[in-house]
């Protein structure tokens, strides 16, 4: 351990000496009579030195004293091991010492260096608690203990984690604000924090009843049973700083270091959905933050850029960026927040980034993802992080507002043709044998695409106040969505193809996220092939034929496949072969289904030896 400078000291021998030394240079007539009062001021000059000399000490010790402190705080909760203090005591300590430290913290004036000591051992409590937390709900969930049966910590300390919120968000109120260290560690306390008290329910936790993929798409919250025990906060918490908590997080946002502006985004988002008001974003577009984070957008586009360069050695303006993209992305969630994005006109902030057509070539050869050479993801992934979540926030805002709401489709398909050259490639390469990160592009693209053609795609067309390319570019939009149905009809081979790619681990469980979301490509493309004929009503003589009237396909022939064009319209036999697939696939899951959750009754009734084979297959 690197050991600390001692403080600084005044030599008071030297200090003396130099004194003496001035004095008696000192020469005339003229300060003679000076002499005498220089003298008397000299022992006062040296004393005031001495108690500079025991300040500088006491504050050290001080220093050292509560560094000796912090170490051993957190040796205590975080590497004493689980024979000694068990996960639930272990999160008992740290919240009787998180709430009793920051108790005090913000009744004092602290010393810069004893500030960011404490702080950052609040912040390695903070991770402490939330890693026993979890390590006790996935211990409940292998060994299938009952929710009234387990202790749930959170719930009984509610009172005292309720403290330390506010007292945390206190400490973040009156700390200096030039002191980048100490505010870092504090919002990045207050995130952990929130994110331990504001738990969702896993997705792989999520069942859904009676609801088909983009219907769920279109639902504003997903219906799920068996919800996890939630720890709400009264809302009076927040609204005791009342809008200078808010001023506080929005002043951070957009001023300070980089790191300290990130968890600052990222703390403004959790405390907004924490409180569940209007309030907060209503205060962040009227004092015109919302409009300088989208403005900001804009202005990183040029290091954005220069981040894609392949001497590039940072990546730091994307984590910058993508905080920004996730803050915004859950504005899009609320009817608001989604609104006032529309009105400060993101969308048309994203059609004029040129970044965006910086897109790397799809090919079908890709690495696994645990195959990087270097500390820097790749630049495809890298362009990927700054492209795909704009697609996400394209369908939040679908989903918050309808797909009826004229003006965010209006704005979304602006966007979309603003980037035609990005949107066409995307769409010509679509086939199962992409890499994951091309098919979840894919995927993405489609799911707007189909949903913004639920708003009278073909009315659209064919409006005559639209330019002529404007509606070129739509009609090219849909001969190449539909040219996708072939490619993505699950067969056999189809779904092997795209099993076989993934990792040991999940090709023994016959699923991938590779074949998650040819899946979800395969749902909107038929979702969009029913928009687009669906809503003209009872009037169809302005739509066009989509499908040939023909049970065969040249374009379900393998060989013949190469060989056809992306313009070549499908038939109605690509949907009856799909029929076909999807439901043969079905039955033949569901037999893999019920036979995996007998065996997973039959957990608690094995021996050591059976488990050691399921063991030995997760682990290879």
């Amino acid at each position: 351990m690197k050991k600390k400078a001692p403080p600084k000291l005044v030599d008071l021998k030297k200090l003396h000496q130099i004194l003496y030394d001035e004095l008696k240079s000192l020469q005339g007539t003229a300060v003679m009579g000076q002499i005498q009062a220089i003298t008397q001021e000299i022992p006062k000059v040296l004393k005031y030195a001495l108690e500079i000399n025991k300040k500088n000490e006491t504050c050290f010790a001080v220093v050292q004293f509560v560094d000796a402190w912090r170490q051993v705080a957190e040796v205590l909760v975080i590497y004493t091991p689980l024979e000694i203090l068990s996960s639930t005591e272990q999160q008992v300590i740290s919240i009787c010492l998180l709430k009793h430290l920051l108790k005090k913290v913000i009744k004092v004036q602290l010393l810069p260096e004893v500030s960011r000591l404490l702080s950052g051992a609040v912040l390695l409590m903070m991770g402490n608690l939330k890693k026993c937390y979890f390590h006790d709900k996935k211990f409940q969930k292998i060994c299938n203990i009952e929710s009234d049966q387990h202790v749930n910590i959170l719930k009984l300390y509610s009172s005292s984690l309720k403290e330390i919120l506010e007292s945390l968000v206190e400490w973040i109120m009156i700390s200096d604000v030039i002191d980048g260290e100490l505010r870092i560690n504090l919002y990045a306390a207050l995130v952990t924090f929130l994110q331990l008290t504001n738990l969702e329910t896993p997705h792989e936790d999520i069942i859904f009843n009676n609801s088909i993929y983009v219907s769920r798409l279109d639902s504003s919250r997903f219906n799920s049973s068996n919800k996890e025990m939630q720890v709400q906060f009264s809302s009076d918490v927040l609204s005791t700083f009342g809008e200078k908590l808010i001023e506080v997080l929005c002043h951070d946002c957009i001023g300070g270091q980089e790191i300290c502006k990130i968890l600052a985004m990222s703390s403004f988002s959790h405390l907004m959905t924490l409180s569940g008001s209007i309030s907060w974003i209503m205060y962040m577009s009227g004092r015109g933050y919302l409009k300088h984070i989208i403005q900001s957008i804009t202005d990183s586009e040029t290091d954005l850029r220069n981040m894609l360069e392949p001497q590039a050695e940072s990546i730091k303006p994307l984590y910058l960026y993508m905080a920004k993209i996730l803050l915004l992305a859950k504005l899009a969630g609320t009817k608001l927040g989604a609104e006032l994005l529309l009105e400060q006109k993101l969308l048309v902030c994203f059609s004029n980034m040129s970044v965006f057509s910086f897109h790397p070539e799809i090919s079908k050869a890709w690495q696994r993802d645990d195959a990087l050479e270097d500390f820097l993801p790749p630049i495809e992934q890298q362009y990927l992080q700054i492209w795909l979540p704009t697609l996400e926030i394209c369908n939040a805002i679908l989903t918050t507002l309808g797909t009826e709401n004229q003006s965010a489709v209006v704005q979304i398909m602006n966007f979309l043709l603003n980037h035609l050259d990005v949107i066409e490639l995307i769409l010509r390469s679509g086939s199962p044998d992409l890499s994951p990160m091309s098919l979840k592009e894919l995927a993405l693209v489609t799911s707007v695409l189909s949903r913004t053609a639920n708003n009278n795609l073909i009315n659209v067309l064919e409006n005559p106040n639209i330019p002529q390319n404007n509606r070129a570019q739509l009609y090219r939009l849909q001969k190449l969505m539909l040219s996708l149905l072939p490619k993505f009809i699950l067969s056999d081979d189809v779904v092997k193809r795209l099993i076989s790619h993934s990792s040991h681990m999940t090709s023994m469980f016959q699923t991938s996220e590779r074949l998650l979301y040819a899946m979800q490509v395969m749902a909107d493309l038929l979702s969009y092939s029913r928009n687009i004929v669906s809503n003209h009503g009872i009037e169809h003589s302005g739509v066009g034929v989509i499908f040939y009237p023909s049970l065969t396909d040249p374009l379900l022939n393998s060989f013949n496949t190469r060989r056809v064009s992306n313009e070549q319209e499908p038939s109605l036999g690509v949907i009856v072969q799909q029929l076909i697939n999807t439901v043969n696939y079905h039955h033949q899951e569901k037999v893999t289904h019920d036979l995996l959750m007998r065996k997973l009754k039959e957990i608690p009734d094995m021996s050591s030896v059976d488990l050691r084979h399921y063991v030995m297959i997760r682990w290879n």
